[in-house]
């Protein structure tokens, strides 16, 4: 695959360099997307027909590549075969394990769910971009620093750590989450089965004297979906004072929560902070498509920071063809920009491609200013679903 000129996904360049320079290497890659897509991908050969590859070329910001590159939705990967966005490329170019694609099904909020399609080096470019942030805080978050006891990057806090993965084995946060996590040294264990309860999760978590959960926070739509504030209910309806407890106030290896796919409310946060006082809770924001694309703040935990690399997102204005203006509420349009080869180069992607696609949510984007947690890179905030609204009620986050 062709290879971008970029920093490395796990380097904090993305998090602390100037934003001028991290958006001219961000349209870059998209730029080069854009056009490998208009060569190679089927779908885009055609949805890009009146696009030249001048025109492509000429783009010159992030507003214009949101407004030349035509933006796509959901009923674009429903009414279209899944292939028709895979590139036609030789089989040694998506990463010698040996080309073969790891093949995550949406939830189906528009009917039947979307294969969609990972290469090796797609996933390792992911799990590059949303490793980075949880060494970030590590490694450079004063507060978490000092909670840890953490004195240089040569320390790995999360080497003992024991984490329970409650998503659905099929769905792609756990899948993420494992790889992200085995690669910190850490040990991921699976749900007890496709169907438990909070109960068999709660007996689970104490059974393998976990110190870590992975859950979805709360008000899990799916009809399977086991949520993080149901489990801490059987956990404080249950334990004794010298049980297992999920809470670092009682049990001090318990340090860890982590969670995917949408925000935490403030009051759920407050439990977790307060009363169970979890020193590390983590968020990713993100979806099947394009996995994570960014991740929460430690300062403002219900805040999510672009995690740069792999990935775009930009807010498109509700007004007009361009993007909203910072602090205006929008469409999220997200891109999947970049790989990493097994040798660490950035490299276009080579599983299926997502450019400028609507995912059904809405957001504000705030401006790039440093915040206390040492990123300066923007923040995603007010995030709520504003199309699909039925399909995401049937069918949830969760798949079976």
């Amino acid at each position: 695959m062709q290879k971008l000129n970029t920093p490395s996904f796990d380097d904090f360049w993305w998090d602390t360099n100037s934003p001028e320079e991290r958006n001219k290497a961000a349209l870059e890659q998209a730029i080069q997307t854009a056009l490998f897509a208009k060569e190679k991908v089927p779908f885009y050969r055609e949805h890009y027909k009146k696009l030249s590859p001048q025109d492509i070329q000429n783009i010159s910001s992030l507003e214009e590549f949101a407004v030349v590159i035509p933006y796509i939705t959901k009923e674009h990967l429903a009414n279209v075969d899944s292939g028709a966005f895979i590139p036609e490329i030789e089989v040694e170019e998506i990463d010698p394990n040996i080309g073969e694609y790891w093949v995550f099904p949406t939830g189906g909020t528009t009917g039947d769910p979307i294969e969609v399609y990972h290469s090796m080096q797609d996933w390792r470019g992911m799990v590059l971009t949303a490793d980075r942030h949880i060494e970030f805080d590590f490694f450079r978050d004063k507060n978490i620093k000092e909670l840890f006891g953490v004195k240089d990057e040569y320390t790995n806090p999360l080497k003992d750590a024991r984490i329970l993965g409650v998503y659905n084995r099929a769905h792609i946060t756990n899948n993420i989450y494992a790889t992200m996590l085995l690669r910190f040294g850490s040990e991921f264990l699976w749900r007890p089965h496709l169907t438990p309860t909070p109960e068999d999760v709660y007996g689970a978590a104490q059974k393998h004297r976990v110190n870590g959960l992975l859950a979805t926070p709360e008000e899990g739509t799916g009809k399977k979906a086991i949520d993080l504030e149901n489990i801490l209910r059987v956990d404080a309806k249950n334990s004794k004072p010298d049980a297992w407890h999920l809470s670092y106030r009682y049990n001090p290896e318990f340090k860890f929560i982590f969670w995917s796919s949408m925000p935490m409310s403030e009051d759920l946060l407050r439990y977790l902070k307060e009363d169970l006082q979890i020193p590390y809770i983590k968020g990713h924001f993100g979806s099947t498509e394009v996995a994570p694309t960014a991740a929460s703040c430690s300062e403002h935990m219900r805040d999510f920071h672009l995690i740069y690399g792999h990935s775009l997102v930009l807010i498109k204005s509700m007004e007009n063809t361009g993007l909203a203006k910072p602090d205006e509420f929008g469409y999220t349009l997200v891109s999947r920009t970049g790989a990493t080869d097994k040798e660490g180069n950035n490299v276009l992607p080579s599983g299926t491609y997502f450019i400028n696609y609507m995912t059904g949510d809405g957001a504000r984007l705030s401006k790039d200013e440093l915040c206390k947690c040492g990123r300066n890179t923007p923040v995603l905030y007010d995030i709520n679903r504003i199309q699909f609204h039925e399909g995401k009620a049937i069918h949830g986050c969760q798949i079976n």
